[in-house]
């Protein structure tokens, strides 16, 4: 186990570092856009810029910031974007605290440095901010603060709207963890979920009776049943925790020899080769990576079935890895139902599925050291080319 002083200055070092290395350089893709609601705030302008779909919460909260310091710099918001980010990690480590003290601090570092993670620490995107507000409530759902917990869980839903899925995430947890105490449905109960109960009646009015927003998210993002966010999740999971699948590899061949396991992964199949295909407009823009790989694998039916053998592994290793908690198999059908409306195909999506997933999984002796190697040399790899404009992730 590496010291708990070198792991902190680790994160510190690269917090530093990552930030020198991006504060300078120009607006990235859709910073654009939050740069300019940013700006229509300092100009007076109390009104919603046109290419965000959402309520802008986050750029209301980074905006206090810049209006008490007087200071409007790119930099400046990104350096705020930075400390949201840091307090999303401590929040992380208090929740890896709860369910085990003796690697908390090496797994927050790991945390930090997750590579889907760690490049938006340094830009003025929504993602960070999402991640925090979702993560600040599922803290204190563990600290059986519940009535805190879902009021910032409503809030998140004004970050991004797709969040609602974590209140349920957020109610079924408590359910969980109350049933020897208090019945369902009882008057108890109803009182204990009340704060949702509020929530929903506020995100109702303020998404669908005054529809403005939703009509602008289904012109952009078409809301729908689509599996691309989902396969792409699982490729995710699989690169990130490699060391994992290597351990579970013996677990996963005795699964191998059960004929229900070989009728999953051909239902799971016939699922992937109907349903994975790039068909929002803003995938078939080649500027990107993600949308040249995307592609690329979609035309191809050789490749397209390459893509698949480690998407049935990580479905078959994750299914047989321990979590920090029997309530913590919840989570899955939640990852579903959050990636499954959306059309747009993104890695940052699968942002608060991933971090929810390694706060959860058991892999306190899982190639701990490689894996931090790995992931902050991934990490500062993809930031580096972000800067250089070689790599749009």
């Amino acid at each position: 186990m590496i010291n708990k002083k070198i792991l902190l200055s680790l994160m510190v070092l690269g917090a530093v570092l990552g930030y020198l290395i991006i504060s300078q350089r120009g607006l990235y893709v859709d910073e654009h856009d939050h740069y300019r609601q940013l700006m229509m705030f300092f100009n007076g302008q109390i009104s919603v810029y046109a290419s965000i779909p959402f309520y802008p919460l986050y750029h209301a909260f980074i905006f206090i910031f810049g209006w008490i310091f007087g200071n409007d710099s790119i930099s400046f918001f990104r350096f705020i974007n930075l400390l949201i980010g840091a307090s999303t990690a401590l929040i992380s480590y208090f929740i890896i605290s709860h369910f085990s003290q003796s690697n908390a601090v090496h797994k927050t570092v790991r945390f930090f440095y997750i590579p889907i993670i760690f490049p938006y620490l340094f830009l003025i995107y929504t993602d960070i901010f999402s991640l925090f507000l979702v993560l600040l409530s599922f803290l204190l759902v563990l600290k059986k603060h519940y009535t805190l917990a879902q009021i910032f869980a409503i809030i998140s839903v004004f970050a991004r709207q797709n969040n609602a899925i974590w209140i349920g995430f957020i109610i079924l947890w408590i359910i969980m963890e109350e049933k020897n105490k208090i019945k369902v449905f009882s008057l108890n109960f109803i009182r204990l979920i009340a704060p949702t109960i509020i929530g929903a009646i506020v995100i109702l009015y303020a998404f669908f009776i005054q529809d403005f927003f939703v009509i602008k998210a289904k012109n952009i993002h078409p809301v729908g049943f689509f599996t691309g966010n989902i396969f792409i999740f699982l490729f995710i999971a699989f690169i990130l925790f490699l060391p994992l699948h290597w351990i579970n590899r013996k677990v996963v061949t005795k699964e191998l020899s059960k004929t229900s396991t070989w009728v999953f992964i051909a239902l799971a199949f016939i699922i992937y080769l109907v349903t994975f295909n790039v068909e929002h407009h803003f995938n078939k823009i080649t500027l990107f990576f993600r949308n040249q790989a995307l592609l690329a694998i979609t035309s191809s039916l050789a490749l397209k079935i390459l893509f698949f053998i480690p998407l049935a592994y990580t479905m078959l290793s994750l299914k047989v890895t321990k979590t920090v908690s029997n309530i913590s198999y919840i989570l899955y059908p939640f990852i579903l139902l959050f990636l499954l409306p959306m059309q747009h195909i993104e890695f940052r999506y699968s942002i608060i599925p991933i971090s929810l997933l390694f706060l959860l999984v058991d892999d306190e002796h899982y190639g701990e050291r490689l894996n931090l190697a790995f992931y902050s040399i991934l990490s500062f790899l993809i930031l580096f080319l972000i800067s250089q404009e070689v790599l749009y992730f």
